[in-house]
């Protein structure tokens, strides 16, 4: 299992982004992703205020998720909105993915499937600060393209379409909300 973890750095983090699978949902007219419009994620406790903000954490992860999409295919270099959403190791794997993106000419076009997330771990039981997730984002049908549209021959293994694939996130709350700190890509989709 662990020959099967991949942290996002460096492009690795599209790979991430581009999954979908496991109960998708597809993308808008407008070219972002969808995945804030998918179903709420069940969170398992018998404590509502500590399933409403756990949801909470969700909602910011699905939230980063359309960020990135619409970041990448812009063309963008950065999203003003990534810090609302993503800290530490998450935070600087998006803006790295984006950047070299960039520099090498390319985005992305269409959306990838991103699937509702399923909250695997959160503590403390009540006024949770923590929480783990795993959801399914699949890239098969978001692919990268030049500035003017025309489509990138080959940019690397890293880079090309990877299907659906698991996506692990770790989130924290501090005092202005829940962020995304880690984001790992570990095998398949959950079943």
């Amino acid at each position: 299992m662990a020959a099967h973890v991949r942290r996002f750095t460096g492009v690795g983090l599209v790979a991430l982004l581009a999954l979908a699978g496991c109960g998708t949902t597809s993308g808008e007219a407008s070219g972002r992703s969808s995945s804030s419009a998918a179903a709420p994620s069940a969170v398992a406790t018998t404590d509502p205020s500590a399933a409403a903000s756990v949801q909470e954490g969700v909602d910011v992860y699905l939230k980063l998720l359309d960020t990135f999409v619409a970041a990448s295919n812009a063309g963008a270099a950065d999203a003003p909105d990534l810090p609302k959403y993503a800290s530490g190791q998450a935070l600087l794997t998006v803006k790295t993915i984006l950047t070299t993106y960039r520099e090498q000419g390319v985005r992305t076009q269409g959306n990838p499937k991103i699937g509702k997330p399923v909250v695997t771990a959160y503590s403390p039981a009540t006024a949770p600060t923590s929480a783990k997730l795993t959801g399914c984002f699949d890239n098969s049908d978001w692919p990268f393209v030049k500035a003017d549209g025309k489509p990138v021959d080959n940019l690397g293994p890293q880079q090309q379409a990877q299907g659906p694939s698991a996506v692990n996130a770790t989130l924290a709350k501090a005092a202005e909300g829940w962020r995304v700190t880690e984001l790992v890509i570990e095998g398949a989709c959950p079943a």
